[in-house]
């Protein structure tokens, strides 16, 4: 820990950073020597992230799991570039089918080991989620892909989570935090 590490590089939402500073504190010193650093777990805040090299990145990207589309076009296309467990963001031009390719990943990726366990979190930026949308896409999954057959929309609806983002704060905040919105999601 830096003696003169300034508090705001902490990842502490703004309402208490503002707090800390309002009550004249500056430094991750000057916190970590009162009541405030403990409860703030300071040392944990400070803690040195293990670091990997560029090679062990991508041998980590490089063992998950594909994210199957179900369509044999689009999955040649995307060349396994989704991949279990990690963020994927879709952009493009308005009317490009953005939407549409997420909501229709949000259910393909469900498909864990042949089952339809898994978990999704769509994180939209532009609150144009649509349930109604989403829930015909399940219905054709349901349909006519062998693994849903035993599903429902609801089941299917379930493994869904949504959050809207509406500012780049927004967003940092829950990604840092990311790992405790799945835990939230469970209960």
């Amino acid at each position: 820990m830096s003696i003169l590490q300034n508090i705001s590089s902490l990842n502490i939402s703004s309402d208490i950073l503002k707090s800390i500073i309002d009550k004249g504190y500056h430094t991750v010193h000057d916190v970590s020597c009162s009541e405030i650093g403990s409860s703030l777990n300071i040392e944990e805040l400070t803690r040195i992230p293990e670091t990997k090299t560029a090679l062990q990145l991508l041998e980590d990207v490089a063992s998950k799991k594909c994210v199957n589309s179900f369509i044999k076009s689009l999955d040649e296309l995307l060349h396994g570039i989704l991949k279990i467990g990690l963020i994927t963001e879709f952009v493009g031009l308005p009317g490009s089918g953005r939407t549409q390719l997420c909501l229709h990943f949000s259910i393909s990726a469900q498909i864990i080991e042949n089952i339809p366990s898994g978990e999704t979190v769509y994180i939209s930026t532009n609150m144009k989620f649509s349930v109604s949308k989403l829930k015909e896409i399940a219905k054709n999954y349901i349909r006519q892909c062998e693994y849903f057959k035993t599903s429902t929309i609801d089941s299917i609806l379930k493994r869904i989570h949504y959050v809207d983002v509406i500012t780049l704060a927004d967003l940092q905040i829950l990604l840092n935090n990311f790992e405790l919105f799945l835990e939230q999601q469970k209960t």
